[in-house]
């Protein structure tokens, strides 16, 4: 109002748009309310950004035609990878809701009456200590050389993807896949993966 009538006295009303225009602003100045929403325009067109200078730069490397193809390439996943990596933010979770959710979760356990509450591995007496594998968990196997790591990871894999019939991933570092491959074969089959190896089958 105070705007409307300065410009009024100035002669200058009209020539901006009259009282209905002054009021149009007012009306979509952002207010404290609707900060959540801004902020979610500014973040997606930060990300946008991002994107698009990924792009740039991935076109750029394809336009000078690399002599390593396989590490261009590589480049260009990680570019992508760190734009999309920046859409998945933990949220912060209040106390309050931290303990509807954890009381929520005891009783289901208390109501199971089961020692496992995540995923069998197939080793009972493990099973029981761990009460099975827990999702989010990060688990290392750890132990001096020859001792049974690969087998024992291996034995879990297999009793998931076959008993379980859950889907499972192996990556290795020592091992080949074809290697890993006759282990599990020789796991399921009962062979002694030794004479595998030296074809006395």
């Amino acid at each position: 109002v105070t705007v409307a009538e300065e410009l009024k006295k100035m002669g200058f009303l009209e020539k901006v748009g009259g009282k209905v225009f002054i009021h149009s602003l007012v009306s979509n100045v952002p207010i404290a309310a609707n900060a959540k929403y801004y902020a979610t325009i500014v973040n997606n067109n930060a990300l946008l950004r991002r994107l698009i200078n990924a792009a740039t730069r991935i076109a750029t490397m394809g336009y000078e035609v690399p002599s390593d193809i396989e590490s261009t390439i590589d480049k260009a996943e990680q570019l992508i990878f760190d734009v999309s990596k920046q859409r998945h933010k933990s949220k912060l979770s209040s106390l309050k809701e931290l303990l509807a959710e954890t009381f929520e979760q005891i009783e289901k356990l208390y109501d199971s009456k089961s020692y496992l509450t995540g995923l069998p591995t197939g080793y009972i007496e493990f099973d029981k200590k761990t009460a099975g594998l827990q999702p989010s968990d990060l688990i290392v196997v750890a132990a001096r050389p020859a001792i049974g790591k690969t087998s024992f990871t291996l034995g879990i894999a297999q009793h998931v993807a076959l008993v379980e019939k859950k889907a499972v991933a192996i990556f290795s570092l020592e091992m080949s896949k074809q290697q890993l491959t006759q282990r599990l074969m020789c796991s399921e089959a009962r062979i002694d993966a030794s004479r595998l190896r030296s074809g006395t089958l």
